[in-house]
């Protein structure tokens, strides 16, 4: 302490105070600047393997995971887009409306060309020469034969396998040189282009031959980094958390323009957003509905409502067997066409979706070529006065008098409603519909389970001697994982009984139905077959069957489009209304062949998903006003106690 003139005693701070004030903002300037290096690193709940210096690396965010890296047990869209963008396809499909374009093959096959016979039961693809594996070792027919070979042997031991349906009525594969595969058929083969050549991605036999059959339709996984020929390579994989793909920088199509892309999954879904305008991931996808709408007005972000080739469905237990658990009632088409009148379409689009997905129409989705769009006078729309008659007409009523239905022979009835968990438009819609179907008197008891209590209701499982589904009605997703449909229309009906308890999970059968997939299954005209799907929809539609469209779910995602351009959407042309996709999307990977940084942004803070230049500048005068301010508190704390 010293004395001023005045004799009072006063606290001397001099330069060490004030240096150590200022040592302590400059400390804190340096922490803010480390904070925004090390941002992308503290994700909400995402990690990922580290990425090489000066790497240029996108990294996107989404909460729906993928199963799996072994292409042979793909089965959703997630794992279709890792095919998409590490294995060449003998065809794959341009952007603009998913047209056929050649990819590892050099052409389309067609009579023209001489790549398909008269009789339409010999294809011929002619190779690509130069193209190699990323282990160096070439690409040749003879990888093609055991791919399709593969699959075919596959398909034996589990015909559910996604991949079986598309060789269907394939009878050999040869190589008669280096550079020609030829396909033999035992008739024509409506999906051979599109299905078989477009969605199976070709394996290098050197390393896939090594491991037996049994495994790869188990529960093999490959280790990573692994061969491919696409435009990237697995370098990282770890389940549920995160995938890491290097750029194949002599792939045959044109290196990707970016060093890395990085798979980020989170498992809370409302953390998408804030990453994204923080600048931890450049792009993200699944974003909760408010979340969305909210990156809607940020300038620096671009934000998509695609329209996913997929169908949020509602499938009825038709099963007509003793084996069934199912409510009998379902099996009366009357009771379910009561169920669809009570459905408020647009409720479940505005309530569970926030407005962005589109109103059922059908099971296939309407971004597909082969949709069939109801006529205004056919299409369900919410009539409860129909639903009501229709129960009353069956028998349905309310004896006692307690707003609830019972069975014609005056019994209590309940319908049983299962939905999954793992998503909340999932819950919002089944307690949506149990409220709608309360409206018209029905008892419904809701369950909210997780993905593998459902499985064991409506599926049948690999060591059950026969399908015994135990459920009423399930609330599904139906993805169109190949653009033929005819995984889509064997989901819809199939009297393939191989098929009961897997793809056809409802056990409902249309005679005519039937009839129409086997015509349209060797129509090899593109249009002649489209008319005969659509005729099969219909059926199903008007039947009604045992499924029903919900809703077409949106893509909801965004990127920074700051930093980042080269983005490629599809389907552009498919319709009013209907956004391309463009983060997400299985049949085309041109996005991320494509998308760069642009000239002016920052290369090292994208590279490393750290903050722009805007931002850096803000944190830098927000530090710097923090520190002023605390400089001349202290001077006039000083001065008040030097008086």
């Amino acid at each position: 302490m010293v004395k001023s003139a005045n004799g009072r005693e006063v606290r001397r701070f001099g330069r060490n105070r004030l240096g150590r004030i200022m040592a302590v903002g400059v400390a804190a300037l340096i922490a803010v600047l480390q904070l925004g290096v090390a941002v992308p690193a503290a994700k909400a709940d995402a990690s990922s393997a580290p990425a090489a210096s000066g790497d240029v690396v996108f990294r996107i965010g989404h909460s729906s995971n993928i199963s799996t890296i072994n292409p042979l047990r793909a089965h959703n869209g997630q794992d279709l887009e890792q095919l998409r963008l590490q294995y060449s396809f003998l065809l794959g499909f341009e952007p603009k409306r998913f047209d056929l374009r050649p990819e590892l093959a050099t052409e389309v096959p067609t009579k023209e060309n001489g790549g398909l016979s008269e009789d339409g039961l010999t294809w011929t693809f002619h190779i690509r020469e130069g193209v190699k594996w990323t282990d160096g070792q070439p690409v040749t027919a003879k990888d093609v034969v055991f791919t399709y070979e593969l699959v075919l042997e596959a398909r034996k031991l589990n015909p559910m396998l996604m991949l079986a349906n598309l060789v269907d009525g394939i009878e050999s594969v040869t190589a008669t040189d280096d550079y020609t595969v030829v396909f033999k058929t035992s008739k024509p083969k409506a999906n051979m282009l599109v299905g078989a050549a477009g969605t199976t991605p070709i394996l290098p036999e050197h390393v896939w031959s090594q491991i037996p059959v049994k495994e790869i339709v188990g529960t093999y996984e490959p280790t990573p980094p692994v061969t491919c020929s696409g435009m990237f390579q697995v370098v990282g994989y770890e389940h549920e958390n995160y995938v890491n793909l290097a750029a194949n920088k002599d792939y045959w199509g044109g290196a990707p323009k970016i060093d890395r892309l990085d798979y980020l999954f989170y498992t809370n879904a409302n953390t998408l957003a804030t990453d994204l305008e923080t600048g931890a991931i450049d792009g993200a996808r699944n974003i909760p509905g408010a979340a969305f709408e909210a990156l809607e007005g940020n300038k620096r972000i671009t934000a998509n409502a695609g329209v996913l080739p997929r169908v949020t469905t509602l499938t009825m237990n038709c099963y007509d067997n003793p084996a069934s658990k199912g409510n009998p009632a379902l099996l009366e088409p009357k009771f379910r066409e009561a169920l669809i009148w009570a459905i408020d379409f647009d409720k479940i689009v505005e309530i569970a979706w926030n407005g962005y997905a589109l109103p059922g129409m059908g099971v296939f989705p309407p971004n597909s070529p082969l949709f069939w769009r109801p006529p205004a006078d056919v299409v369900f729309a919410q009539d409860l006065e129909k639903a009501n008659k229709l129960l009353d007409e069956l028998g349905y009523k309310d004896v006692d008098g307690d707003g609830l239905r019972e069975t014609p022979g005056g019994e209590p009835f309940s319908l049983r409603l299962l939905a999954l968990n793992e998503a909340s438009e999932d819950q919002t819609i089944g307690k949506l519909l149990a409220g709608m179907w309360k409206d018209i008197g029905l008892n419904i008891k809701l369950s909210i389970l997780d993905f593998g209590p459902v499985a064991e209701k409506v599926w049948i499982s690999a060591t059950d001697e026969e399908w015994s589904p135990d459920y009423d009605i399930v609330l599904l997703y139906e993805g169109l994982l190949s653009l033929d449909g005819t995984q889509h229309l064997q989901i819809i009906s199939s009297s393939d009984k191989s098929l009961l308890g897997g793809l056809a999970s409802h056990g409902w059968m249309d005679a005519e139905y039937s009839r129409l997939f086997d015509e349209q299954a060797v129509e090899m005209d593109p249009q002649k077959r489209i008319e005969l799907v659509q005729r099969m929809q219909e059926i199903a539609y008007t039947t009604p069957g045992a499924i029903v469209g919900l809703d077409y779910p949106p893509s909801l995602e965004a990127w920074n489009s700051e930093k980042w351009e080269g983005f490629v959407g599809g389907p552009l042309e498919a319709g009013e209304g209907i956004k391309p996709m463009t983060l997400f999307n299985w049949f085309n990977a041109d996005t991320y062949q494509n998308v760069h940084l642009k000239a002016a942004a920052d290369t090292e803070a994208a590279a490393g998903g750290g903050l722009g230049g805007g931002a850096w500048a803000g944190i830098v005068i927000a530090v710097v006003v923090i520190i002023g301010g605390i400089i001349f508190l202290v001077m006039r704390r000083r001065q008040a106690e030097t008086e």
